[in-house]
């Protein structure tokens, strides 16, 4: 049985919230980045809690994303948006 390359978890200390999943692949291995952003009603590990658990499970997923780091952000969007409505 062939090993799959797994992520670990890194935490983004200067972006509350926000963390990534890192390929354990060797850094030439590795061919993207992809970016989730949430932040209207939920957040960045709330949102997509279950492709969490999916992404390295080689029953729900390709090898297509062991070549990725992924990276999860959230942003309060009441406080970034919210504030410049203006109600006539």
């Amino acid at each position: 049985m062939v090993q799959r390359i797994q992520h670990s978890y890194l935490s983004l200390p200067q972006h509350n919230k926000c963390f990534a999943l890192i390929s354990d692949a060797p850094e030439s291995d590795v061919k993207r980045a992809i970016v989730f952003i949430h932040g209207f009603n939920g957040s960045a590990k709330g949102t997509w809690t279950d492709f969490l658990s999916l992404v390295d499970d080689p029953q729900a997923s390709g090898d297509w994303w062991e070549a990725a780091d992924l990276f999860f952000f959230d942003y309060q969007w009441i406080l970034s948006f919210g504030s410049s409505r203006t109600t006539h």
